[in-house]
């Protein structure tokens, strides 16, 4: 009966880390995505200091709202406000 109990919470372990690590993977990929797109608007569309500070603080706020359980959500809105904030351009 021990080893039964083991094994289960063994397969429970296994999956809460390799879940963690699939969140922090997509949350590592959005912001290197962001650091990308910011630092290409930078260089060919010469944003001024002021509309980049701009952009990144839009970034930490919904960053701060969007937490780990919903980071695949953030990413979804990081990107549809870069778009948008590209068609403002």
């Amino acid at each position: 009966m021990n080893s039964i109990n083991h094994t289960i919470m063994n397969v429970n372990m296994n999956l809460m880390f390799s879940r963690i690590l699939r969140i922090n993977l997509l949350e590592y990929v959005g912001e290197l995505l962001t650091i990308l797109v910011v630092l290409t608007w930078k260089t060919t569309m010469k944003l001024n200091g002021r509309e980049l500070k701009f952009y990144m603080n839009c970034m930490m706020n919904l960053k701060s709202l969007c937490r780990q359980r919903i980071i695949i959500l953030y990413n979804v809105m990081k990107s549809i406000f870069c778009v948008i904030f590209l068609m403002n351009l």
